[in-house]
């Protein structure tokens, strides 16, 4: 009537749960595509494929020239266990820039009139460039003749504004009498 056999006790274990880590890059600037996500599996080795939008998989987890927003990462392994995770690539606040001081030249062709800017947001230290020209570390520009002037900030992370105006010479000095008098000798 058959065989009986016994086979020793077997035990299953379930298999190290998958976990997966965004470390994200923020963008640089406002509204680039400059932010970077590097998704990894952290249980153990093996061999697994990372995605940001569940459909494309690629077997390296870095994803780059990503504008700011909210995003998902997903993960899977060769066994067809899948996990995700949400991340947020953050904007910064944008550069802003503004007129401190703005002298005129006070006369046609002097060349006495000067400018200071005032920045008021961005990332670290600042270069400022007057006309194209070349750039300084100070937002204070003399010597300036009437016309318009236009400086272009650049902050730490290479994000740029601009801010312009005219400078125009005082009006002169116009003497005028009220009354006529003459006077005899």
């Amino acid at each position: 009537k058959g065989c009986l056999t016994s086979l020793p006790n077997q035990i299953i274990t379930q298999p190290t749960a998958l976990n997966l880590v965004a470390a994200v890059t923020n963008v640089a600037c406002p509204d680039d595509s400059t932010g970077q996500v590097v998704l990894s599996e952290s249980s153990g080795p093996g061999v697994y494929q990372f995605s940001i939008d569940g459909i494309n998989y690629q077997n390296l987890g870095t994803f780059n020239g990503l504008p700011a927003g909210n995003y998902t990462g997903y993960l899977k392994n060769g066994a067809g266990c899948n996990t995700s995770t949400s991340f947020i690539i953050s904007p910064i606040d944008p550069l802003e820039a503004s007129w401190g001081t703005i002298v005129q030249p006070l006369c046609q062709g002097n060349e006495n009139g000067s400018l200071i800017i005032n920045v008021n947001s961005g990332a670290g230290s600042y270069t400022y460039s007057l006309n194209s020209g070349i750039s300084q570390a100070v937002g204070v520009f003399n010597g300036l003749s009437e016309g318009a002037q236009l400086v272009e900030v650049t902050d730490a992370s290479g994000c740029t504004i601009q801010i312009d105006t005219i400078l125009d010479f005082d009006q002169a000095v116009v003497l005028s009498t009220d009354s006529t008098k003459n006077i005899f000798c």
